[in-house]
């Protein structure tokens, strides 16, 4: 996807710790304090004008990072929130937490989520490589409490699959509140990780938005 976003923009990833090369760090627990390294950093490498893309929690971590960048003094074009109801909404968090304290149900949570990782995770030694990285996340996310304050000033385009399990249009929509500037909203073909089953209609969505932002 990032090829096919440029040469227009350029696309920089952020590892969380306790993943692939940062593995051997503690995996996150608290989005806020997550958020707040990120935006250290995007500070620190980013140059204007910048777009943030957050999926899933990371659609958390991202709002979160816009808010604390505008604070800052500098603020996106773009907000991008993917597959992730709005930061104000009930999170689910007795599920959350539940899910967080019983392996069975964080596997069954990813199965609901992409059921092509059921025999994935039938290995044992997969299960114990990514099982903690799971488990944090959903403490982190049953953690998380929205703190009221302005909306964003940058515009927020939210995405979803139509077909995902937990997040719907519905609950997409709702991201329009957290924004004095315009929503839009793009429903694709496909489950929670909608992207990887239409990668080039997805880019496209994006690349439009960013001209339009330019």
């Amino acid at each position: 996807m990032a090829i096919r976003l440029a040469p227009d923009w350029s696309v920089v990833g952020v590892q969380y710790p306790g993943r692939q090369d940062r593995r051997q760090e503690p995996p996150p627990e608290d989005l806020a304090g997550l958020a707040q390294s990120v935006a250290d950093a995007c500070a620190r490498h980013l140059t204007d004008p910048f777009a943030l893309f957050g999926h899933s929690m990371g659609a958390v971590v991202a709002f979160e990072v816009a808010r604390e960048l505008e604070r800052r003094g500098r603020s996106p074009e773009v907000l991008f929130v993917s597959a992730r109801p709005a930061p104000d909404a009930d999170n689910g968090r007795s599920r959350l937490t539940a899910v967080a304290a019983d392996d069975n149900l964080v596997i069954a949570e990813v199965v609901a989520l992409d059921g092509t990782a059921a025999g994935v995770l039938d290995d044992p030694d997969v299960r114990a490589l990514v099982l903690p990285t799971l488990r944090s996340d959903y403490r982190a996310l049953a953690g998380y409490e929205f703190q009221p304050g302005p909306p964003l000033r940058c515009d927020i385009v939210g995405l979803v699959g139509g077909a995902d399990p937990y997040t719907g249009p519905v609950e997409m929509r709702e991201w329009a509140r957290h924004t004095a500037g315009s929503f839009k909203f793009h429903e694709f073909t496909g489950g929670h990780f909608y992207f990887a089953e239409d990668t080039t209609t997805v880019a496209a969505t994006l690349r439009a938005e960013l001209t339009c932002a330019d």
